[in-house]
């Protein structure tokens, strides 16, 4: 703990960290501890999927945006998540972080995304239809779909050749 932290004061920063994967799972009570409140009141637009065929070593690019509908100012965690196709047909989900902030009554926070679709060694990719979805304080709200197109030579990646994922301008 820091000097300047009173005895048992929960330092946020430290807080959130250490319930990162917890926020991002949508755990109630953990969004609860560092001031979320799952069932806020806000409009979500998007994401608005702007690059619907990816090719492996490109970009998706959504847009999306986030009005406080409320009365009163709200904190929001705003994520996404990408369903990424498995080589069984099904979907799995992974959890990206967009920001964090505060909104006013009336406010609203929009952006742009481009998440990089690159050739790494911690995920395989297949080709097909995948899902964006945004998830607000732990909930999840819109998806739009895209197509990814991964070369044949590309898809049967053996040990320590597999294809990976990285999010770009993480909490910008």
């Amino acid at each position: 703990m820091r000097g300047h932290e009173a005895e048992g004061e929960l330092d946020h920063r430290q807080a959130g960290a250490g319930l990162r994967t917890l926020v991002k799972a949508g755990h109630r009570d953990a969004l609860a501890l560092l001031g979320y409140d799952p069932a806020v009141s806000v409009q979500v637009a998007g994401p608005d999927v702007r690059t619907p065929e990816v090719h492996l070593g490109e970009h998706l690019t959504f847009g999306y945006a986030v009005t406080n509908t409320g009365r009163s100012s709200v904190r929001v965690v705003i994520d996404y998540v990408i369903h990424h196709r498995k080589a069984n047909g099904g979907l799995t989900p992974k959890v990206f972080k967009l920001t964090t902030r505060d909104l006013a009554p009336g406010e609203r926070w929009s952006g742009v995304r481009r998440h990089s679709l690159r050739v790494l060694s911690t995920r395989r990719y297949h080709s097909g239809t995948h899902v964006v979805q945004l998830q607000i304080n732990g909930r999840p709200h819109g998806s739009g779909d895209f197509t990814l197109r991964v070369p044949p030579k590309a898809a049967p990646a053996g040990p320590g050749q597999a294809l990976d994922h990285h999010a770009e301008g993480a909490g910008r």
